[in-house]
């Protein structure tokens, strides 16, 4: 059978569909010929950095391979398989589809749906994993890490590193082996080479050696070990994986590369403990199990609202009275002067005042959103009333005299909502509440500001913010997309977290679509 060229336009393609979107670019199904790979198209920008001659030696490389080493790696990557041209220019390549085995279904709520199974997931609490479907034992810990090890190990020998290696670029499966899958194969290193230039994960990284090598990768693995049995996003403390496998780990962790063991060397005491997960797991099988009673689930957090509480003022000391009645004067101006300003600074009837919003019983996501969260947003500013200043005319106490006020207006912390249709766990109440300060923060000009958040200091005050997107719950990195509007203008920005929810960075500053 003859090989298909090296290349093909894109033409040739037919319709594209598009499936997935990332820093470097898309990603395409091809309805026309549905046995065919998806195809990764580069964003323009990424076309000016991209070394074609490299991406060449890829797509060659798997094909010079022996049908057992190529079998393998195709199995267990998704290997550049064809170049893909539009007009002349180098624009992607065709790579294959990623196998049914390493897609599931994830429960948020009552709803579930199909996901790519990232690794990501697998480094969470037993319980999260739990409330999404996903429960894992220690035996399935030790399949998984035992498949990136023998993954590696055949890249290693095939002259290939990984590089970038994180959760965010391994999938795992439940039901197939090899239980591991990696992704964006483009930005590894074949015999020193590179189509990009090197990148790394934050929380992932080596520091003061070369990247993209084998000792690079035994070094991520180690984290991976760390991590899958810490059941945490940034553990680094070796002492909780099993007994057998700490020395590896130890010595995969070490600053110097050169003493750092090759991955090979992890198997061994896998196996064993693998077989002794297996005799736990078979007395655990015949053991009577005492079941604890259920504990009472936490209160879930309260998104704080918007305050609207008047500002405390000192009483005026009362004037004396006179013989002129200047004391009923001052009465009647104080109570002139408490109607204006009960008016004013009353109690809004779409926010209680100086109290903390409660969510109704059944609420998607721990509260329901006010009118003026969703479009079209309506203002709900605050205001300073300063004590009136009083005007004596001539010849009082005679006269009438007159009192006068201005409203000075307040920075507002806005509601923050997700969009109909958003959805998620604690993640995205969390994220929600991140949100909701960083928009307080720019409204007030004040505080230390996430990396890039600056660019979004409003020229009065934002007044409606949504969350018209949440991706990556239970991941290192989630992120959402949000809206926020002001008088005249609505601007989109990405909002990076944390796996504790904390505000990593925020980018673009774009008109709302």
């Amino acid at each position: 059978m003859t090989a298909p060229p090296l290349d093909v336009d894109v033409g040739a393609l037919g319709r594209l569909t598009l499936i997935g979107s990332g820093g470097q670019g898309r990603v395409f199904e091809l309805p026309d010929h549905p046995e065919r790979a998806v195809y990764k198209e580069y964003s323009p920008r990424v076309v000016d950095d991209l070394d074609v001659d490299a991406l060449y030696r890829f797509v060659s490389f798997a094909r010079d391979l022996p049908e057992a080493e190529q079998a393998a790696l195709l199995e267990r990557a998704a290997w550049p398989e064809q170049v893909v041209r539009r007009d002349g220019v180098v624009r992607g390549f065709l790579m294959r589809r990623v196998p049914e085995a390493y897609w599931t279904p994830l429960r948020f709520d009552e709803e579930v749906t199909t996901e790519l199974a990232l690794a990501q997931f697998l480094l969470n609490p037993p319980s999260y994993l739990t409330d999404r479907g996903l429960p894992t034992d220690a035996p399935f810990r030790l399949k998984f890490l035992r498949d990136a090890a023998l993954t590696l190990a055949l890249f290693h020998k095939l002259g290939i590193a990984v590089g970038d290696m994180s959760p965010n670029n391994m999938l795992f499966s439940r039901t197939h082996r090899p239980h591991c899958f990696f992704l964006d194969c483009d930005a590894m290193r074949l015999d020193g080479e590179s189509v990009l230039a090197q990148a790394e994960t934050v929380d992932w990284q080596v520091t003061g050696e070369e990247l993209a090598t084998p000792a690079s990768d035994t070094f991520k693995l180690g984290l991976l070990a760390v991590r899958l049995f810490a059941a945490d996003q940034q553990a680094s403390n070796p002492r909780v994986v099993p007994q057998r496998l700490r020395r590896w780990t130890l010595a995969s962790l070490a600053e110097d590369p050169a003493t750092r063991e090759p991955v090979l060397a992890l198997l061994r005491p896998l196996e064993r403990e693998l077989r002794e997960a297996g005799k736990r797991a078979a007395r655990a099988a015949v053991t009577p199990t005492v079941v604890l009673p259920p504990q009472p689930e936490p209160e879930p957090e309260q998104v704080r609202m918007v305050h609207l509480t008047p500002p405390q003022r000192t009483p005026a000391r009362r004037p004396a009275r006179t013989g002129g009645g200047i004391g009923r004067w001052v009465a009647v101006v104080g109570a002139v002067a408490g109607i204006a300003f009960g008016c004013l600074n009353g109690n809004d009837s779409r926010t209680p005042t100086g109290a903390r919003y409660t969510p109704p019983a059944g609420s998607d996501y721990g509260y329901t959103a006010p009118p003026y969260a969703t479009p079209p947003y309506t203002a709900v500013p605050g205001y300073t009333l300063p004590a009136p200043r009083l005007t004596f005319p001539s010849g009082f106490p005679y006269g009438l005299p007159s009192f006068t006020f201005s409203l000075t207006p307040e920075p507002i912390c806005p509601v923050v909502a997700p969009a109909p249709g958003v959805r998620g766990g604690a993640g995205l109440t969390r994220a929600t509440g991140a949100i909701d300060e960083l928009v307080c923060a720019l409204n007030r000009d004040d505080g230390v500001l996430p990396s890039g958040a600056a660019a979004l200091r409003p020229a009065d005050s934002y007044y409606g913010v949504q969350i018209t997107g949440f991706f990556g719950e239970g991941t290192a990195a989630p992120r959402a997309t949000v809206q926020l509007r002001e008088d005249g203008r609505c601007v989109q920005a990405t909002v990076r977290f944390t796996a504790a929810y904390r505000i990593s960075s925020v980018a673009g500053r774009a008109a709302c679509g």
